[in-house]
This record gives C-alpha cells, structure tokens and sequence, in this order.
C-alpha cells in the first residue's frame, strides 16, 4: 500500500470512529442537561434547595436511585413507552409535568407537592451531581 493511501484510510477511519463519539457526547449533555433542570422549580427555587429536594426523593424512593433508571422514567410517556423524539424534550417534560397534575401523580418531598417528574428531574440532578 502506498503511504498516501495509507495517509488517507487511516484520517478516514479516524474520522468515522470519532464522528460518532463526539455526536453521542453531545446529545448526552443536551438530554442530562433537559432531565435535570425541572424549569417551573429551577425558576423558583435555588441549586441547594432541588438538590435537597432530590435527596429527600431518593432517600424517600430508594428504588430509584440509579441514574440510568431515571433516565428511562423521564423518557418514558404516561403509558411508560420510550419518547423517541428527543428533539423537544423539554416541552415534552413541561407537558408530562402537566398531565402529572391532571392526573394525580404527585408525591409530597420535603414540604414540597411535586409532580413524579419534577421530583425525578431533582433526584436526577442530585445523583449527576454526585
């Protein structure tokens, strides 16, 4: 093989190999950063107090206490298959957050009435944190 060819096949694989990586990087900074900021609670409450409120639902729901599960339930709809469109996800949090409301799907968290998915937005936050 000649060296230009040589040159040329390895950038290339290079290329192909990290293209991916970065893309992946950058969407799972854009999810986590859509998954743990609750935006109606973050406008009214500061860093300390969501993380608190993120404590006391994890140490209150220990079975969700892993940031993969959390994950999943965050991009679960209310029939708890997977939202595949990520694109607009926090309108589609905003959403889920209402029809939480509608539904009945509070919890009560350290003084708080929450949604489950503002809740798990803040457990979520504490454990990336973490």
């Amino acid at each position: 093989m000649k060296r230009k060819k040589f040159i040329y096949l390895s950038i290339g694989g290079a290329l192909a190999i990290a293209t991916p990586t970065l893309y992946c990087s950058y969407r799972d900074k854009t999810l986590n950063k859509a998954l743990r900021q609750p935006k109606f609670l973050s406008s009214i409450c500061d860093a300390k107090t969501l993380d608190e409120i993120g404590t006391a639902y994890i140490n209150k729901y220990p079975a969700e206490k892993k940031e993969d599960q959390l994950t999943g339930l965050l991009l679960a709809d209310s029939t708890g298959q997977p939202i595949v469109k990520t694109a607009d996800l926090p309108l589609l949090l905003d959403q889920k957050i209402i029809d939480d409301f509608k539904t009945g799907k509070t919890v009560v968290v350290d003084g708080w009435v929450l949604s489950i998915t503002e809740a798990r937005q803040c457990a979520f936050l504490t454990l990336v944190k973490k």
